[in-house]
């Protein structure tokens, strides 16, 4: 019942363990580094961190203040009124070389309304790995996220987006996702501007069986978007995959499960179809599903 549960101001050396933080009429804990200030080398692990008004976990950066060399492992954080845990400060730089790794960001169906994210990943060289997200509005938004790497994560249940790659998302590493189950898959640029996400890695992911899109591009070019698995998604009841973008996309070497390029590119909306928007270039794509890291059944 208190603002926040635990507050870090320019903090070091902390191990923060197994402990409850709910009901706060803020967020379970607060991070912060103050202007020219420094937060580093905090642990955050096993703890439940659930029904706060705000987010699980926040995290507020400065001008020239730095929250760096954090930890946050195996917490479970559901069913917080905005989200999970918020990287955003006020500068990109702000929060660097973190790891949020192998937490649950789950949300009971009460908590998935508009706005809820599992997690805000802004800053740089920061790596979200192993977690799983479950029931949000938007599993992980990328926004002023510059070389991350988010890899390994399983989505499930996001409406409408599973990872949505919004404004100065550049050069990250998006790798062996399971993405499943979703309303869509991967949503690259939230606006008609061509050019404010770009130069990202996205490969070996398993987009498969979410209820619309796999991915919709409105923003690129991207260094990559090869060797992911994308099937049997739904589009009006038949199982189809819809690309749309407004600029030429290289979009080759992927698994459609199904040979014919002929049959594969009916499954894309583009230039053929909407001469305002760019082309998909889909050839040669692959004949052989790809080992993404994902169990199937």
């Amino acid at each position: 019942g208190n603002e926040c549960g635990i507050y870090l101001l320019d903090s070091g050396m902390s191990f923060i363990h197994d402990n409850q933080l709910k009901l706060n009429t803020e967020s379970g804990i607060v991070g912060e580094a103050s202007e020219n200030g420094i937060s580093e080398l905090v642990t955050i692990k096993d703890n439940q961190i659930n029904m706060n008004a705000e987010y699980g976990i926040n995290f507020l950066g400065h001008t020239s203040g730095t929250i760096r060399s954090f930890t946050i492992e195996g917490n479970t954080i559901g069913d917080n009124e905005i989200g999970g845990i918020r990287t955003s400060g006020t500068n990109e730089s702000a929060f660097t070389t973190n790891v949020i790794k192998a937490n649950t960001f789950s949300n009971s169906e009460l908590f998935i309304t508009d706005g809820t994210v599992g997690l805000i990943l802004s800053g740089d060289t920061n790596e979200a790995i192993e977690n799983s997200f479950i029931g949000h509005h938007t599993g992980l938004k990328m926004v002023d996220s510059v070389s991350n790497t988010v890899k390994n994560n399983t989505f499930t249940a996001n409406s409408p987006w599973a990872i949505s790659m919004a404004g100065g998302t550049v050069s990250n590493l998006i790798e062996r996702n399971d993405i499943t189950l979703n309303s869509n898959g991967i949503l690259i640029g939230v606006s008609t501007i061509k050019m404010d996400v770009l130069n990202n890695f996205i490969r070996y992911n398993h987009v498969v069986a979410n209820s619309g899109l796999a991915f919709l591009i409105n923003s690129g070019p991207q260094e990559e978007i090869e060797f992911n698995n994308i099937f049997n998604n739904n589009i009006t009841g038949v199982n189809q995959v819809e690309v749309g973008v407004n600029m030429d996309i290289e979009f080759d070497s992927n698994y459609w499960n199904m040979n014919n390029p002929n049959t594969v590119k009916t499954y894309i909306y583009d230039f053929y179809d909407n001469d305002d928007l760019g082309k998909i270039v889909v050839e040669p794509f692959l004949e052989d599903l790809v080992d993404a890291g994902v169990s199937i059944e």
